[in-house]
Parts: C-alpha cells; sequence; structure tokens
C-alpha cells in the first residue's frame, strides 16, 4: 500500500506500507464497531486547502496525506453497507442487504466525530491525513455506493459519472448554505452570489432550482460564461460593471433578500454587505480553513438590520448531494478543466498556486507511469 504526502516543502513523498489488513474496529474514528472495509481509491479532487497545505501555509502536523473529496472502488470480494444507496434491481426493487462485489464504484465520505477529543467533528484532508493513497480501510457507513441499477445478468449500470460524484462534497456544502435554519429561502426572493467558482456556480443553480433569482457576481469572464451555460442568466462583471447599481437594477431597487459570499475569491468581499437590502441575510461560505482576511464595511450590518451567518462544511447534506447529483438537477459537464495522473500532480499544484482560477476544476486520478 502506498500514501503519498507533502512536508509542506513544494512536493510529494510516496511511502510504502505493507498492508496488515482492516484495523481494530474500536478507534478514533470508528466508535460503534463498524466493519472496514478495503477501498481503491481511483479519482482525488484537490482543493484550495491541498495547495495551502502542500506549500506549507497550514497549521497541519507535517508529514500530512492531502485530498479530502475521492471516489473509489470496492478492493474486496463483497461487502454490505448499511447507509446510502441500494442498487435497483430490473424490478423495480431494492435489496438493502445486497452484498456488493469487487469493483463496485464508491464515493468516500471524509466527516467523523474524534470521541476521544470531546466528540469534534473532523474531515479527512483537512484535520486528519487525507485520501492521496493507493488504498484505504473505512467503516462502512463512511462507504456510499454510487447510485446504479442491477441487470438480469448482475452487470452494474451506473446512473453517476465518476466527474459528477467526487462533486458529492461540494454539492454537500452548497445544500447547507440554501438550507440555514431561521433564513427564509421563498420562491422569487433575490439572492446575490459573491464568487462564481465551482462552489457559487453550484449554490446559484440550486437556488434556481428552489425558484429564487440568482445573480452571480464574479470578476472572471470566463467563470460567468460557464455559469450562463448553466441557466444563470443574470450575472455582473465587477470589472465592467458598477455592482450595487447593477444589483440595485436586478432587484427592483431593494437589493437582495439573501447575499451569499463564497470566500477566498477574486471578487471584493464588500459587495456581500452592500448588495444585502434591509431586513437581509448574508451568509459566508468557507470551504477553506485557511480563509484569507478581507475587508468590509460592517457598519452596514447595523444600519440595515443585516443578519450574518456562516457555513464550513456540509456534512449533515452528504446524502442529499448524492441524490441531487443522481436526479442530475445540477449542469456540471463542462466542470473538470484538467484531468492528470500522480506524474503531474506537482506541475499541477505549481500551476494552482501561481493561478488558482486557471482551471475551473481538476481531478487526480491515482495511477502512475512510475514503478
Amino acid at each position: 500500500m502506498k500514501y503519498y504526502y507533502s512536508k509542506g516543502d513544494n512536493k510529494f513523498d510516496v511511502q510504502t506500507i505493507v498492508d496488515k489488513g482492516a484495523p481494530n474496529t474500536s478507534n478514533v474514528e470508528n466508535p460503534y464497531d463498524e466493519k472496514y472495509v478495503k477501498i481503491r481509491i481511483t479519482h482525488v479532487m484537490p482543493y484550495a486547502s491541498d495547495v495551502n497545505i502542500f506549500y506549507g501555509d497550514s497549521s497541519v502536523k507535517y508529514p500530512f496525506i492531502l485530498g479530502h473529496a475521492a471516489i473509489g472502488v470496492l478492493s474486496q470480494e463483497e461487502a454490505e453497507f448499511s447507509n446510502g444507496n441500494q442498487f435497483v434491481f430490473d424490478n423495480g426493487k431494492t435489496n438493502e442487504h445486497y452484498k456488493y462485489k469487487r469493483g463496485t464504484k464508491v464515493i468516500l465520505n471524509p466527516f467523523y466525530k474524534d470521541y476521544e477529543d470531546y466528540d469534534k467533528e473532523k474531515q479527512m484532508g483537512v484535520d486528519t491525513d487525507g485520501f492521496m493513497r493507493d488504498y484505504i480501510y473505512m467503516p462502512e457507513s463512511r462507504i456510499i455506493p454510487f447510485p446504479g441499477q442491477i441487470d438480469e445478468n448482475g452487470g452494474t449500470i451506473y446512473s453517476l459519472k465518476e466527474e459528477e460524484a467526487i462533486l458529492t462534497e461540494k454539492v454537500a456544502l452548497a445544500l447547507k448554505t440554501i438550507s440555514i435554519e431561521g433564513i427564509q429561502y421563498q420562491k422569487n426572493k433575490n439572492v446575490v452570489i459573491i464568487g462564481a467558482n465551482a462552489l457559487g456556480n453550484i449554490i446559484a443553480q440550486l437556488i434556481k432550482y428552489k425558484q429564487m433569482n440568482p445573480i452571480l457576481v464574479d470578476s472572471n469572464e470566463e467563470n460567468l460564461k460557464l455559469a450562463r451555460s448553466c441557466g444563470i442568466l443574470n450575472t455582473i462583471n465587477e470589472t465592467k460593471e458598477q455592482v450595487k447599481l447593477r444589483v440595485h437594477q436586478l432587484t427592483g431597487g431593494r437589493n437582495a433578500d439573501i447575499t451569499i459570499l463564497v470566500s477566498n475569491n477574486p471578487v471584493a468581499a464588500d459587495y456581500a454587505l452592500t448588495s444585502t437590502g434591509e431586513n437581509g441575510d448574508c451568509i459566508i461560505v468557507n470551504e477553506n480553513k485557511i480563509l484569507k482576511k478581507f475587508n468590509a464595511d460592517i457598519s452596514l450590518i447595523g444600519k440595515n438590520n443585516i443578519r450574518v451567518f456562516g457555513v464550513s462544511d456540509g456534512r449533515t447534506e452528504f446524502l442529499s448531494a448524492i441524490d441531487i447529483l443522481n436526479r442530475h438537477i445540477l449542469k456540471t459537464d463542462e466542470f473538470i478543466e484538467r484531468n492528470i495522473n500522480l506524474d503531474d500532480v506537482e506541475i499541477l499544484f505549481r500551476e494552482l498556486r501561481s493561478n488558482p482560477d486557471r482551471y475551473f476544476l481538476s481531478i487526480i486520478k491515482m495511477t502512475s507511469s512510475k514503478k
């Protein structure tokens, strides 16, 4: 078994270890003594936090295994999963006790509760070692088979593509963002999203699905063009238009009922408050624990009676995110711009360090031509 780690020195190292089988079922990540299942990891999606860790801009304990969004395949003869999707058979019925076979495609849930650290919620690849490895043993409840169908010959027909399934964590975070308790997400409300990266795009699509009116702001015209191809018609390029004036026009002079700031994007964070109307809500959503400082006129919070909320992960929406993806509500066909294997990871990270917006999204295939 191999894992790929960084010491924060701008390079990856490889460590080979002996496979000693499944770990003891009673440990910090598995307090309920679930069965461990062996998974071969096939794809990892890098995040900005991975690049920061790679370059030493993190407080993690080095050496550290990167990667907190991954998919894989079952790497043992068979397994039963008590959580998540069950395959649908030709007769339309499901069998929750179906024994999944070797090679079954699975989505890996990075979230768990550390019962030795005061029940602290943790995330692989962020708080503890991640998925940049060839094999991993995980508790069965954190392994979700791809939705699919079993034909009469026992063959598998998957209803999700790998490029869709690996978006589960982002979709879960987006779902959490638009389901905060206390905020009224009602039909025809105006919602301004600051940042048209993948997360901002997904949030905007979900806002539209809920029959609200998304307005997407960014400085990257290519991202805005992609958003329009996904059905988000109201976009604002902050380098070409006056954001405050344009939001005022698009909302009939009321400004936004809800404003969502996708953190760590190049757009001015001040728009999050200047775009929010009186008695409105402002949500700051962050998919990277290393949050950059931003400047904003917080006097507007008191002046306009704005409520501010924060969202940092979508752990409670993980299964719902798979359902959203499986129903193909989102348009994501053009999201993946860079698809590489392990040989080119260092090159990719250098590219993302110099220009975080160079690729809309990237995927690392966990294979290598090197022995």
